[in-house]
């Protein structure tokens, strides 16, 4: 049970990092800026707290089911908007008749979120390099 409760956190934490980090990126006035840099890094310090718990909690076996990728990537489209920022376009090109996945729905979002923060940080224009 923990390791469920620790996935779900993880994944709400991701995106919370990802929109703290878009707005430490974007302020400009220097106190919303030193803001934002402490929630970002104590956000950060969760989610290295959450991976720990994660390792811990690895004796429970991944619950993998049969997922509809198309369905599960449409499902996600609002929360990787969210967390990309209006700046970044995100487009999808699903196949049609796509066979169910065998996968663990909670770590396939997980990784899609986490591969859409870090498009955003390759992105010099967005990502203020």
């Amino acid at each position: 049970m923990t390791g469920g409760l620790t996935h779900d956190f993880n994944y709400l934490l991701t995106a919370v990092v990802g929109n703290l980090d878009m707005i430490r990126v974007r302020a400009i006035h220097p106190r919303v800026v030193r803001q934002a840099e402490h929630a970002f890094k104590t956000a950060k310090r969760g989610s290295k707290l959450t991976a720990q718990l994660l390792v811990f909690s690895r004796t429970q076996k991944l619950a993998t089911a049969p997922v509809d990728l198309n369905a599960l990537i449409s499902g996600m489209g609002a929360l990787v908007n969210q967390t990309l920022g209006a700046e970044i376009t995100v487009e999808t090109d699903l196949f049609e008749g796509l066979p169910h996945a065998l996968a663990d729905m909670n770590q396939l979002e997980l990784a899609i979120l986490n591969l859409s923060i870090n498009a955003r940080h390759a992105m010099p224009a967005v990502a203020g390099h």
